[in-house]
């Protein structure tokens, strides 16, 4: 009976999430100044896209799959850290199992968030 509750909340959380998302009239645009946005590009970004070992369109992001070991999981960790601070339009979901399964990270959000990852992100 827990597990079914649990579910139930859980489904809540994200469609709430997901409604938001698409309710949102929130303009996409990072915060970050140009010279901000290069230097994180130079280093973050380019370190985990790097890493990418397959990418997934979705109908509103697109998913992302890294092999598990190594600082992957940190840099993911701030990765995600790092851009909801100046991308709030974001959403992130980050999905880790056993100690050898690939990590996925999910970037989705309202329509127009494809362009912007593609763009701004260069992932």
């Amino acid at each position: 009976m827990k597990k079914i509750t649990m579910v139930y909340r859980m489904d809540n959380y994200f469609n709430k999430i997901v409604r938001l998302a698409e309710n949102s009239h929130q303009q996409m645009s990072c915060t970050l100044t140009d010279v901000a946005l290069r230097e994180r590009k130079a280093h973050l970004l380019d370190t985990v896209q790097q890493k990418v070992l397959e990418k997934i369109e979705l109908e509103n992001g697109y998913a992302y799959r890294f092999e598990s070991g190594g600082q992957i999981l940190e840099q993911l960790m701030e990765l995600i850290r790092a851009e909801r601070a100046c991308c709030s339009f974001l959403i992130f979901t980050l999905s880790v199992s056993g100690p050898t399964d690939d990590l996925w990270l999910n970037l989705t959000g309202a329509e127009g968030v494809k362009s912007f990852i593609t763009r701004e992100l260069g992932f």
